[in-house]
């Protein structure tokens, strides 16, 4: 499947600037002197949306969003706004020049793929759901099957059942249900109106990742890895179902890219303006520049994609969740061993607003 910067490059008849780096586009290639540009001066969020600007190196560059990405049309040429490039360097790039007619074509042909994308998406979407509903299907009837199987085992209920059935069986019953938690996601990415869905109902926050913690220690365990919860502070929230999905896309990062042999700490901080719960594990960190983009739909973290492959969905859909709730979600990156190494935390508050006594 193509990537945005692939997308983009055909897109464009001119280079384009993602994250920072200069892509050439299929018909052209950008300047050594973009290429190496340590200003990034066009990569900036002061600039306005299709507004028409020059470098201090005398490059024309336009910022437009596509796709819920920002994407910079740069490092071109316009025929009167780039006098101060001149001589022989301005006749080796011919390929560069442009006209603002040939810029605002290139602005539409983004706007008529972003159409098409959309369509794309809306009809695979629906097509998911109704796929789905046949895996919930089949996959409902595997768990009633498990079920019976632990009612068969000693205990006065299914708890205590489940507790003392064979240890095979009690890992098939955690991930059957860890499969069914994460379906949820496939909901909220085809409908993000169904993260409101329902009324909200009260819970006990640290029972509430307690249970799910206990569906990732089969998986951790496969690592060398510990889940540990420190603090045992019992607020109540109201939370709509989708919530589940937080602690899910969660413990799903840090279990996936902790160091074996490491620990995933799940720590509760209650503060006078409210409750502070963060996920903390040793590995790869996300670089300064990128902490507040991985929460973006497609983004993955430059130092953690090299690690391990993912579609960049899983903190994109939190995000939303969280925002639903009126609750924030933040990351940054703590105790730095060597570069692109060390403590990364997530940290979920919770505003004393919410938590009810």
């Amino acid at each position: 499947m193509l990537n945005l910067a692939e997308l983009a490059s055909i897109t464009s008849s001119l280079p384009i600037i993602i994250d920072d780096q200069a892509v050439d586009s299929t018909n052209n290639a950008a300047s050594t002197k973009r290429k190496t540009c340590y200003h990034k001066e066009c990569c900036l969020d002061k600039h306005l949306v299709n507004t028409h600007s020059v470098c201090r190196e005398g490059f024309s560059f336009i910022p437009t969003l596509w796709l819920n990405s920002k994407v910079v049309i740069g490092g071109f040429i316009h025929q009167t706004r780039n006098s101060t490039i001149g001589g022989k360097q301005r006749k080796d790039l011919r390929r560069l020049w442009a006209t603002e007619g040939e810029i605002s074509s290139i602005i539409n042909n983004f706007r008529i793929a972003e159409d098409a994308f959309s369509k794309a998406f809306k009809q695979a979407a629906a097509e998911s759901v109704s796929f789905l509903h046949d895996i919930r299907s089949s996959l409902s009837l595997v768990m009633s099957s498990c079920e019976s199987l632990i009612n068969e085992t000693r205990g006065s209920n299914f708890s205590d059942k489940l507790k003392s059935s064979d240890p095979s069986l009690f890992r098939l019953y955690q991930a059957i249900s860890l499969l069914t938690e994460q379906l949820e996601l496939a909901d909220i990415i085809s409908n993000p109106d169904s993260i409101t869905y329902g009324k909200k109902s009260q819970s006990d926050i640290y029972q509430f990742f307690y249970k799910i913690s206990k569906l990732f220690h089969p998986r951790a365990k496969v690592r060398g890895i510990n889940i540990r919860l420190e603090g045992s502070l019992y607020e109540k929230v109201e939370l709509y179902k989708s919530f589940q999905l937080i602690p899910l896309v969660l413990l799903d990062n840090a279990v996936k890219y902790a160091d074996p042999g490491s620990e995933i700490t799940i720590a509760y901080i209650s503060r006078a303006d409210g409750l502070y719960i963060e996920f903390r594990s040793l590995g790869p960190t996300v670089p300064p520049d990128m902490t507040e983009s991985i929460f973006k739909r497609g983004v993955r973290g430059r130092n953690i994609a090299e690690k391990c492959t993912g579609s960049g969905l899983g903190l994109h859909i939190a995000s939303e969740v969280i925002r639903a709730h009126g609750f924030h979600l933040s990351y940054e990156a703590r105790q730095q061993i060597v570069p692109g190494l060390g403590l990364n935390c997530f940290v979920l508050f919770i505003d004393s607003k919410f938590l009810i006594s």
